[in-house]
Formats: C-alpha cells, structure tokens, sequence
C-alpha cells in the first residue's frame, strides 16, 4: 500500500477548510484517542469550543489492524443535546461506527455529527463531514512520524 506523508501545513489548512464546512454549533468536541487528539485541539481552538471529551478507542497498532476494538468511554454524555466526534480519518470506518453505536445506545436522543481528515471510500462508515477522500493508501500523519521514538 502505497505511503503519504501528511504535514503540519496541510493540516493547518484542513482545519480551517472543516471549521468552515461546519454549520452549527456543537455542545462539546470528543475526540476518539489517539487520532483525532490533534484535530480535536485545533478544533476546539478554531470554533472557540472549550467543551472537550475524548472517547478512548484500540483498534491499530501503529500501521497493523487487531482483531478486535478496545473501547474505553468514561464520559456521560446526557448533558449534551449535540455531539461533534472527531478521528483523524475513517479508514476501515469500523472505529467510528463502533463509538456512533456506543454513545447512541446510552444517549439514544442525542444528536452526533462526526468529522474526519480523511476519507476512504471504502470505509463502512461516512463522516457526516470530512475534507479529503482517498483511495486505498495509509497516510503517515506528521504527528505520527515526526515525533516516534524509534528504540
């Protein structure tokens, strides 16, 4: 599978293009770790959003898919009327549908918007926003590459 290199400058780009594709406000950001940590930031910075959860997930190992999905949501959700939940990119979309399918089935009448990088056409779920849609390629995010220790 052919590798991209996704930098800090197309990022920052991004960022802006979602926060300008989003038409209305949201009740609180959660990010699904660790993925959709840095966009979630960003995010909370560009809307002004100081409202932040995270929803901690376990899906991949570094480039390799497990077999089976962790998931760890500590966060009650009741309070909130609408929900933005945010990854870094929905690839084989199971992650997203997994934690859509979670939340929903403890906050059955909460609204949940989903916003993503990357898109692959292939994924079993479409985020209801998203800035790029690919074909079958792994994206070495900048804050992935950059920053591994390599012992």
């Amino acid at each position: 599978m052919e590798k991209v290199y996704y930098s800090y400058d197309e990022f920052k780009d991004d960022i802006k293009y979602l926060t300008d594709k989003l038409d209305k406000n949201y009740d609180c950001l959660v990010g699904i770790t660790r993925g959709g940590l840095l966009p979630l930031l960003a995010l909370s910075h560009a809307l002004n959003q100081k409202e932040i959860k995270t929803v901690k997930t376990d899906l991949y190992d570094f480039d390799r898919k497990k077999d089976a999905m962790n998931l760890q949501m500590e966060t009650n959700f009741s309070k909130y009327q609408s929900i933005l939940l945010i990854d870094d990119i929905a690839d084989s979309g199971e992650t997203l549908k997994q934690v859509v399918k979670a939340i929903q089935k403890q906050n059955p009448t909460l609204q949940i918007d989903t916003a993503t990088i990357f898109y692959k056409k292939t994924s079993v779920f479409k985020p209801t926003y998203f800035v790029k849609e690919i074909e079958d390629k792994w994206i070495d995010f900048f804050w992935e590459v950059d920053f591994r220790n390599e012992d």
